[in-house]
C-alpha cells in the first residue's frame, strides 16, 4: 500500500512534486542514456559512427555559395559572442519583469552548460573532420558540439519561456516550431560547414535535451506561484518596451556585424592523387587497393562493381547520352515534389531524382537512367570516379547497375524496389553501349564470387560476381 501510494503521488497532477517531476526525471534519464549510447558507439566504432564519413561526404555535395552564406549565418546564432549578447537582452527583460526564476534558469543554462560540454569535450578528445573540408576555422575537439548544445540550452529555453509567458496560441506554436527549427538548423550547419561529425551533433542534442528538460522540470515545479502571470502585465509599459526594443535592435545588428566579420576559410583546391596503372594491366590490377562493392552508410558491402569504363569524362557522358540514357535532376524540394506526384499518379518522369549510393565512403559522382513509360520502372547505373589513371591518360570509372522494377510508398520519399537479378541489367547496359559504336574493347572478369545480398533499401540481389570493362574509343589499345 505504501508503494502504491508513492506511485499515485508520482503521477498526480495535484502533487507539487508529482507528474511534472516524474516525467522530467524519466526524460532526463532517457536523454542521458542516449548520449552515453552514442559515446559508446564512438568508442567501439559502431554503425552510427561508421556512417559519419559517408554522410558528411554526401552533405558536401550540396554546397553552394548561397547555402554557404545561409549556413554561416545560422551557425553564428550559437556562437558564444551572439549567445552572450542574447543573454544580456533576454536577461534584462526577464529581470525587469521580475520573472526571476526564468532569469536564473537562463543564467544557469548558459554558464552551467558551457562548463559541462567543455569538460566532456576535453575528456573525450575526438578529432574534428579533416580541415581540408572545413569552410570555417575552428579549434579544439569535436565531441560533443558546443554550438549544438548551446542551441538547446539557450534557444530551447528561450522557446520554453515564450511558450509559458504567452497567452496567445499562435505565439505558443511559433515558439515550439521556431525553437525546433533553430536548434535543428544550427546542428545541421555544423556538419555542412565541415567542423563536426553527424554523431557529434546527435550526441549534443541528447545532452542538450537532458539539460533543458532538467531546467524546465525545476521551473514547472514553481509554475503555480504568483510571479508568472502578474508580472507579464508589465510588458506593455513604455519603460519596459523602449529599452527592450533598443537592446533587441542591438542584438540583431550585432548578429549582422558578426556575420560579415566572421569570414570563410579560403578553400584551396586539392590535386587528385592519381594511382597510375597500365591499360594492359586492366582488369588484373583494378582492385589491388580499392573496394570491390558499393556499401551501406555503415560500410557493409552491397552490390559489387559490375560495369567499369576506361575513358575520359566527356566521352563517357556523350556515349551514354547517345545511347538514350539521361541524368537525374539534382535533389531539390521542387524535384522531390515532382517525384512524389509522378509516383502517386504513375506518370513518366525521365529525369527522376535518385537516392545516392556509396563506394569507398563517397557518394556516386553522377548517374544515368533509361526511363520507361512510368516513373516506377527504370534502368539505373551509378558512377564513381576512381584514383586510377592509365598510362594513356584515361580515367577509370566504377559503376553498379540494376533495374528498378517498382516503387515502395512506405516512407515519405518513394523508393524503388530493384530486380534481384542485377546481372541482367549489366548485360543490357553493355549491349546498349556497344551499339553506339564507341567501344573499342570489352573484357569480362570475376570481381567477387557468386553471391546473394541486400542493398540499402533491404532488397535482395543475386549475382555471378562478374563485371565488364569497356574501353571507350578515344584511344587505341594493343593488348598482348
Amino acid at each position: 500500500m505504501i508503494f502504491l501510494d508513492f506511485l499515485r503521488k508520482r503521477f498526480s497532477l495535484r502533487e507539487k512534486r508529482g507528474l511534472e517531476l516524474t516525467v522530467g526525471v524519466l526524460l532526463v534519464a532517457l536523454f542521458v542514456f542516449l548520449f552515453f549510447s552514442i559515446l559508446q558507439d564512438y568508442r567501439t566504432y559502431d554503425p552510427l559512427v561508421r556512417a559519419d564519413t559517408r554522410i558528411v561526404n554526401l552533405i558536401y555535395t550540396f554546397r553552394s555559395e548561397t547555402l554557404n552564406n545561409a549556413m554561416l549565418l545560422i551557425t553564428n546564432l550559437a556562437t558564444l559572442q551572439i549567445v552572450l549578447a542574447g543573454i544580456v537582452v533576454i536577461g534584462f527583460l526577464l529581470f525587469t519583469l521580475n520573472l526571476l526564476p526564468y532569469f536564473y534558469a537562463l543564467m544557469i543554462s548558459a554558464i552551467g552548460g558551457e562548463i559541462m560540454y567543455w569538460v566532456i569535450k576535453n575528456l573525450i578528445q575526438r578529432p574534428r573532420p579533416p580541415s581540408a573540408n572545413a569552410l570555417i576555422s575552428v579549434h579544439g575537439f569535436s565531441f560533443p558540439s558546443g554550438h549544438a548544445f548551446m542551441a538547446f540550452s539557450f534557444y530551447g529555453l528561450l522557446a520554453y519561456i515564450i511558450y509559458r509567458t504567452s497567452s496567445k496560441k499562435r505565439w505558443k506554436m511559433g515558439a515550439i516550431v521556431g525553437g525546433a527549427m533553430t536548434i535543428i538548423s544550427i546542428g545541421l550547419s555544423r556538419v555542412y560547414l565541415g567542423v563536426h561529425w553527424p554523431s557529434d551533433i546527435i550526441a549534443s542534442f541528447m545532452l542538450g535535451a537532458a539539460w533543458l528538460v532538467f531546467l524546465i522540470t525545476i521551473l514547472e515545479l514553481r509554475k503555480k506561484t504568483s510571479w508568472t502571470k502578474e508580472n507579464i502585465k508589465m510588458i506593455g509599459k513604455k519603460f519596459i518596451v523602449v529599452p527592450t526594443t533598443i537592446l533587441f535592435s542591438f542584438w540583431f545588428a550585432y548578429m549582422g556585424y558578426f556575420f560579415h566579420v566572421y569570414s570563410f576559410v579560403p578553400q584551396i583546391a586539392v590535386a587528385q592523387n592519381y594511382v597510375h596503372i597500365r591499360e594492359t594491366d586492366i582488369p588484373d590490377n583494378l582492385f589491388t587497393t580499392l573496394p570491390k562493392s558499393s556499401e551501406t552508410l555503415s560500410g557493409r558491402p552491397m552490390e559489387p562493381i559490375n560495369i567499369i569504363i576506361v575513358g575520359n569524362y566527356d566521352k563517357l557522358i556523350d556515349t551514354f547520352a547517345y545511347a538514350g540514357w539521361v541524368q537525374p535532376e539534382p535533389l531539390t524540394i521542387a524535384a522531390s515534389l515532382r517525384n512524389i506526384i509522378a509516383s502517386i499518379l504513375n506518370e513518366p518522369y525521365p529525369q527522376a531524382i535518385e537516392a545516392p549510393a556509396f563506394w569507398n565512403s563517397q557518394p556516386n559522382d553522377f548517374a544515368f537512367q533509361l526511363p520507361t513509360s512510368t516513373i516506377r520502372q527504370r534502368h539505373h547505373i551509378h558512377f564513381w570516379t576512381t584514383p586510377l589513371l592509365t598510362d594513356r591518360g584515361n580515367q577509370v570509372w566504377f559503376a553498379t547497375a540494376h533495374f528498378d522494377k517498382d516503387i515502395k510508398l512506405k516512407t515519405i520519399m518513394p523508393t524503388h524496389t530493384i530486380d534481384p537479378y542485377i546481372d541482367n541489367e549489366r548485360e543490357m547496359i553493355k549491349q546498349d553501349i556497344v551499339k553506339t559504336g564507341q567501344v573499342n574493347l570489352i573484357e569480362k572478369f570475376q570481381v567477387i564470387r557468386p553471391s546473394k545480398g541486400k542493398n540499402l533499401a533491404g532488397d535482395v540481389f543475386v549475382t555471378d560476381g562478374d563485371a565488364y570493362v569497356l574501353f571507350l574509343k578515344d584511344h587505341v589499345i594493343s593488348k598482348l
